[in-house]
């Protein structure tokens, strides 16, 4: 009670993000425009904060934000939360719209949980966030947050810059940006090789951005290609109460042979043209995406392999303002062709042998596409109130095709002797119809006072390996798409040198999908999300700035679909976590940051029997300009080396596990501009 009480002091007391006002954004609406335009919360997290950040994984960028949890786990994955509790399972990734320069990372229906690895993160001009429901402009995914990351600036310098941290860690980065005639041409480079800190948890990752900008016959065409590729040596939980506090078992990998290899190409063009109708823009694109990993969180550790093409395009029409009024309609529509198998290589355990068969479990290929037209009105009823509303109808269809025999057999067709764990629905097409819409307005009371009130319903189609990657006796999901409605109210002001951003929040959640004791894929679950967030930064004097960003909410199920559940907590729902910092600027070449964050404690199972205490780190930062063209930093993390867990949970097979948390780690980084 003590520590708790002292992190909720210095979460209040400390006034982060500075001045919310100017921040410049184009996720919620398409354009640039300032965030206090936008009747939602939006942040903005821009090259400045993530040079001086130097994240080794998204989660130390993201996780800056109000109400944003990202749990680490082993190299690259993570567990998500965005006004939420923090998501597991095979469709959670469904609950988040992850992209890069505005397009979805992974194709409709086929998402990965860890799926923000394939962005270009640690060289991103900047990474816009929408908490809560996104606009019409997004469809399928969008229901408690957006993340789009921005690619690397092709007005950024020509740089070349080194990094080492503890255990092994090394990064290179290179930028080069140039013009030829009237073209601008880009390319950003990032590979790193991290020895891990836990036995056989190595990882190898690079990271290629090129850029192409020119003027051709009247339209502006902007163009890129981003690759990345994944060599990751993966680190499973360890188990045992508090066992993150032991300094050797902490270190261990009960899973020595688990791994995850990925690849990924997104290429686009987005060609845009300005005429007395309005503003055109066409944004075709390509995407691929290939995966193979051991499947250490399962039961006989299986092997999975998956890969996925699509191909898309983006239509936008901005009409020319019309008193007041500013429309923007829009069609997004996608083809996709996804393929998944999943293979015993060798034999299960000799407990399991009876129900995980060696060979093929699942080998289908599902294809997909999406149509989805939006019209979005933006309406300054007056010189301070503007009024924002808009609907998205949205359908999308699934072909599924079985390669292996159906039912609940092994590969050869034959029943397991005490049944098989994994089962095969026979070939079929799903089809889902959905509209989201959203009605808002914005009221500036002053040149630096405004408040919005939203209201928006956004939803999720079941993702591919929810309806057809079956198990027990289920031989088919009839699944629903889930359903979120929400309210939010929202303040943002300056006050002599104290900017904020405060916002409120409702969300209830319908026809949500989970596995039930009985192992079938169902969506009868509810939710309800409450929650107020506040971000703040406070400039006392030229030199030092008190930043705050916090969140306090309950994530509650709303109905009895598992068990005697109703009005309890969700799992791995913390109550309240958050950031205080002091930044100190003596002058433009230096720039230190002393941050604490909290996280508070959280039930890891649906029952509230088991539970994580929660967490307190310090951080250290730092950058130094020594000239014009050499930077140095330094950061040190978790500054005590507390014992502590980035993740927790708990099943009935292994009671309360965990992933530790990286303990004290000194990365010392140069850059050189040329």
């Amino acid at each position: 009670m003590k520590y708790r009480a002292l992190s909720i002091a210095l979460l209040l007391s400390l006034p982060a993000a500075a001045n919310p006002l100017e921040e410049v954004v184009t996720i919620a609406s398409g354009s640039p425009q300032l965030a206090s335009e936008l009747p939602l919360s939006v942040s903005l997290i821009d090259g400045e904060q993530i040079a001086l950040l130097g994240a080794q994984h998204p989660s130390e960028l993201l996780n800056r934000e109000p109400g944003v949890l990202l749990q680490r786990g082993s190299g690259q994955e993570y567990l998500p939360a965005v006004r939420s509790p923090v998501f597991t399972g095979a469709g959670a990734c469904g609950e988040l719209l992850l992209m890069e320069a505005g397009i979805a990372l992974r194709a409709n229906g086929f998402c990965n949980i860890n799926e923000l690895f394939e962005a270009h993160t640690e060289q991103a001009a900047a990474i816009e966030l929408i908490r809560g429901p996104g606009t019409v402009l997004y469809g399928s995914n969008a229901l408690h947050g957006v993340v789009d990351v921005q690619p690397p600036s092709l007005s950024a310098d020509n740089r070349i810059a080194l990094e080492w941290a503890q255990r092994d860690y090394q990064q290179l980065s290179f930028t080069v940006n140039g013009d030829i005639g009237q073209q601008r041409l880009g390319a950003a480079l990032t590979t790193t090789v991290d020895g891990g800190g836990r036995d056989s948890s190595g990882v190898k990752q690079t990271k290629l951005t090129l850029q192409h900008s020119a003027a051709v016959a009247g339209w502006q065409v902007d163009s890129g290609l981003a690759l990345s590729q994944l060599n990751q040596e993966t680190a499973s939980y360890i188990e045992g109460y508090k066992s993150y506090a032991d300094k050797t078992l902490r270190r261990q990998n009960l899973d020595p042979d688990a791994y995850r290899n990925a690849e990924a190409m997104r290429l686009w063009s987005r060609w845009q043209r300005d005429g007395e109708r309005g503003e055109l823009t066409i944004k075709p694109y390509l995407r691929s995406a290939e995966m193979d990993f051991l499947m250490h969180f399962l039961p006989g550790t299986p092997v999975e392999q998956n890969s996925q093409q699509s191909a898309g395009v983006q239509l936008r029409w901005a009409l020319p303002e019309q008193g007041g009024r500013n429309w923007l309609l829009g069609l997004d529509s996608e083809l996709t062709e996804g393929e998944l198998l999943q293979y015993q290589l060798g034999a299960a355990p000799s407990f399991l042998q009876s129900q995980i068969p060696t060979g093929k479990h699942y080998d289908y290929r599902v294809d997909s596409w999406q149509l989805s037209p939006f019209a979005r009105l933006q309406w300054q009823l007056s010189e301070p109130l503007s009024v924002t509303a808009g609907a998205r109808f949205e359908v999308i269809g699934y072909d599924y095709d079985n390669r292996m025999a159906d039912g609940r057999t092994d590969q050869a067709g034959e029943p397991c002797a005490a049944g098989c764990r994994y089962t095969r629905p026979s070939d079929r097409s799903d089809r889902f119809e959905n509209l989201s819409l959203e009605l808002a307005a914005n009221y500036r009371f002053s040149d630096s006072q405004s408040g919005f009130v939203r209201l928006s319903r956004a939803f999720r189609a079941p993702q591919a390996t929810e309806l057809y990657r079956l198990q027990r006796e289920q031989l088919s999901a009839e699944l629903d798409a889930q359903q979120l409605t929400a309210v939010e109210l929202g303040w943002r002001g300056s006050v002599a040198a104290l900017d904020y951003q405060l916002s409120f929040y409702a969300m209830k959640k319908r026809e949500v999908i989970f596995r039930d004791s009985a192992f079938y894929n169902v969506s009868n679950g509810q939710t309800r999300h409450r929650g107020v967030e506040l971000a703040a930064s406070y400039q006392w004097a030229e030199q030092w700035r008190a930043e705050l960003s916090g969140s306090y909410a309950r994530h509650r199920y709303a109905n009895n679909a598992q068990g005697e559940i109703k009005g309890n907590d969700m799992d791995a729902a913390p109550r309240w976590f958050g950031r205080a910092a002091l930044v100190w600027q003596p002058s433009e070449e230096i720039t230190a940051e002393l941050e604490y964050s909290a996280v508070a404690g959280y039930y890891l199972d649906i029952d509230n029997d088991y539970r994580y205490s929660g967490h307190r780190l310090f951080n250290l930062r730092s950058r130094w300009q020594l000239s014009e063209q050499f930077e140095l930093s330094a950061r040190l993390l978790n500054v005590t080396d507390e014992l502590y867990a980035d993740r927790a949970d708990y099943t009935v097979f292994s009671d309360e596990r965990y992933f530790p948390g990286a303990r004290r780690t000194l990365s010392l980084g140069a850059d050189y501009r040329f």
